[in-house]
């Protein structure tokens, strides 16, 4: 269109009115909508003079044409379909001119001068256009529509999604935008009730930090009750900031305007002890420590309160490295805050026609509390033990169905490394020793006491324990003499167990090492050596020389 404006302007002002319409006719066009068109062109330019417009005196670009026309053609835009058909104003749906340019093109939005229906609805002198330039436009006849308001951490503000539509035509689907400006009241709201009550700025302001401080303390008391019953709930936390907040508080950039404003804000801010308590809790370190004590090392106890999570109940970091002095017996005991529910559970979990001996079960769990023996070993032999004593009905250890209690009344072993790094965690600290056997041996070969190719004896004597430092971990070890057949070693166990075992074959080795003339006498004289093999090493066979086919290692161990 402008490339004809321009010829025929060109011609206009080099050429009579005869030959002007020659023009015309030769280029197929009306000579009388030409002079229309000159008419009200000179009519524009007259009122953009009296307007005092400034002329453009260069070429337009492609924008500036399409955006000049758009304000008349408003109600024939349309958005391009999965179809492949467009969807105008008013709900009205038409394809594009198969005479068109842009009919293979098919643009994403699209303007036209003319819709013509023939066998169906056409667009026809068509345009690509961009979304924008039709919200511009049309300012003043789109309708906006706001939802989905929220708080974005990383603005530090409330915002929603916008929806700009003209018509029905959806101009622009889901653009962010400042809430605060749609709806100044709902943005404060949202701003108290996630950023402060959600703590979700924790991280950026002073008062915060301290408020979630004493919120966590009271959740971890919360955490070893098992009952959400002490923290103020958070329309109480709500009402706290709303009453303490300026109204024109809606941002964490207006918060921190207003905590420089008014030094005393912060202080207003900070909840209290008393504040978020809603009633006392007697719930002491005695009944629920932080702590375990393996060796001399406290391990941390973590207390949770969510049934449905894998750490619900009571969890402790136990360092690989001392992952074999954990005592599963010692575990079994879980706290003694947990202690009640845990008898009863055992009781309730027996076989029928044991658990009719102990009705009613939480009188009978309550008096077999009272009366418990740790020295037994595990929590389920002292309570079999005590339930024995009070009825004479005898319960082995394994009758208590320990597999279908809650997982609150075990403790989750979660083993680190030095960097505290989880590498596993369960409820049985047998399996976790299988997986992690590689790498926690049970002996600590490198200990300034482990010594190697013993034959007499020229040290003295072996502590019951010893202690050895690696960072914060302090781990007991176990010296102990171990059988090597011609010679014993000295070597530190982290488990007790393993240590009396070995140490008892390594000092009859050693014996046997150093008393050689005493040996060989007692293996000439002594009668029935050969038929004492017999009876020791059958059907089971000596545990000193399992594996071991050559008999005179036997020989020499029983010398």
């Amino acid at each position: 269109m402008v490339k004809l404006w321009e010829g025929f302007e060109a011609t206009r002002q080099a050429s009579t009115q005869g030959e002007l319409r020659k023009f015309c006719r030769s280029q197929f066009l009306s000579y009388l909508r030409m002079r229309d068109w000159r008419e009200i062109h000179t009519q524009l330019l007259l009122i953009c003079r009296e307007k005092k417009f400034r002329i453009n005196r260069g070429e337009s670009d492609y924008e500036q044409v399409h955006r000049a026309l758009l304000p008349g053609y408003l109600g024939q835009v349309a958005e391009r379909t999965d179809k492949g058909d467009y969807a105008g104003a008013r709900n009205r749906r038409y394809h594009i001119f198969p005479a068109s340019s842009l009919f293979k093109r098919k643009p994403k939005w699209l303007m036209a001068a003319a819709l013509v229906e023939t066998s169906r609805l056409f667009a026809r002198t068509n345009c690509e256009i961009e979304p924008e330039w039709v919200e511009s436009a049309a300012e003043h006849l789109v309708k906006r529509r706001y939802f989905e308001p929220h708080f974005d951490v990383t603005r530090g503000q409330v915002l929603c999604f916008e929806e700009v539509s003209l018509f029905g035509v959806v101009l622009v689907k889901r653009r962010q935008t400042d809430y605060s400006n749609i709806d100044p009241s709902g943005a404060r709201d949202l701003f108290i009730q996630d950023a402060l009550v959600m703590r979700q700025l924790v991280d950026r302001f002073k008062f915060l930090r301290k408020n979630e401080v004493l919120i966590d303390e009271i959740e971890a008391l919360e955490s070893k009750s098992r009952k959400r019953d002490l923290l103020v709930d958070h329309q109480r936390l709500f009402e706290f900031y709303d009453s303490a907040l300026p109204q024109t508080v809606v941002s964490e950039i207006d918060l921190t305007e207003a905590l420089k404003s008014d030094r005393g804000l912060g202080g207003r801010l900070s909840l209290t002890r008393e504040f978020l308590m809603q009633r006392d809790a007697a719930i002491s370190e005695s009944l629920y420590p932080n702590a375990l004590s393996v060796g001399n090392n406290a391990l941390p106890l973590q207390y949770a309160f969510d049934p449905a999570a894998a750490d619900d109940g009571v969890s402790i970091d136990v360092p690989i490295s001392l992952l074999n002095q954990v005592s599963s017996e010692k575990l079994d005991w879980l706290v003694p805050g947990l202690l009640p529910e845990k008898c009863l559970a055992l009781i309730k979990s027996l076989p029928k026609a044991l658990r009719k001996n102990f009705v009613p079960a939480p009188e009978f769990a309550e008096k077999a509390l009272a009366g418990l023996d740790a020295s037994k070993g595990s929590l389920r032999a002292a309570l079999a033990d005590r339930l024995f004593r009070m009825t004479g009905v005898a319960i082995a250890e394994s009758d208590f169905q320990v597999a279908g209690l809650d997982k609150h009344l075990s403790i989750q072993v979660r083993v680190v490394d030095a960097s505290g790094k989880v590498l596993g965690s369960g409820r049985n600290l047998a399996a976790l020793f299988q997986q992690f056997k590689a790498r926690a041996p049970d002996r600590q070969p490198t200990h300034a006491l482990a010594r190697v190719g013993l034959k007499t004896w020229d040290f003295e004597t072996l502590p019951a324990s010893v202690t050895t430092q690696e960072g914060a971990i302090e781990i007991r070890g176990y010296p102990a003499l171990v059988d090597q057949i011609d010679h014993v070693d000295i070597v530190v166990f982290e488990d007790v167990g393993s240590a009396e075992r070995a140490h008892a074959q390594g000092v009859a080795r050693l014996l046997a090492l150093s008393l050689p003339d005493q040996r060989r006498y007692l293996q000439k004289q002594l009668p029935g050596l050969k038929g004492a093999w017999l009876a020791v090493c059958r059907p089971r066979r000596c545990p000193a020389v399992a594996g071991r086919s050559d008999r005179r290692h036997f020989s020499t161990y029983l010398g």
